[in-house]
């Protein structure tokens, strides 16, 4: 989570799963927040993160949803449901 959050441009993050795919493959799922101004960089941000994932984690299977700020999803919990 801390390095999904140390990435520029994320603001915050929720609705994470990670589970393990494979005996040695493990997926995460997650939405992350961004602010309007870094709208035009989605795929720079998202692309950002899942090399973090992939290099310090070896997370190969990721799929995340960008969100703005302002648009976020409400009542949401960090990981899970």
């Amino acid at each position: 989570i801390a390095a999904m959050r140390a990435v520029p441009g994320v603001k915050d993050l929720h609705h994470l799963h990670l589970w393990q795919m494979e005996e040695h493959r493990a997926a995460l799922q997650a939405h992350v927040v961004i602010d309007e101004s870094d709208n035009g960089r989605q795929q720079q941000i998202g692309a950002r993160i899942k090399q973090t994932l992939r290099d310090r984690f070896g997370i190969g299977h990721t799929t995340l949803d960008i969100e703005l700020n302002s648009a976020t999803c409400t009542n949401t919990r960090l990981i899970g449901h």
